[in-house]
């Protein structure tokens, strides 16, 4: 009985192999299939956009940082905060 469910197992899994060979898509359905599997591993909650915002208000600091160091009095004065009043 064991046999018989071995052999059904691979007939199965062969000829569905062969399907997709034969379709022209195998790397397309295998690709899909791999996709889907990564993202259902890697899914968590998305980033709010104040995540975000976050993020990246962060790197301008770093990269604002970064250019006073290395630039020295070369840098370009900071571009005005987005709630400041224009004057």
């Amino acid at each position: 009985m064991r046999r018989l469910l071995m052999v059904t197992v691979v007939t199965i899994a062969a000829t569905g192999a062969w399907w997709l060979a034969e379709d022209g898509n195998l790397r397309r359905h295998l690709s899909h299939f791999g996709n889907e599997l990564l993202v259902r591993a890697g899914a968590g909650p998305t980033p709010s956009w104040g995540d975000v915002a976050a993020k990246v208000g962060e790197f301008a600091d770093e990269e604002r940082d970064l250019k006073r160091v290395v630039g020295d009095s070369k840098v370009a004065p900071d571009p005005p905060a987005p709630d400041a009043v224009p004057e």
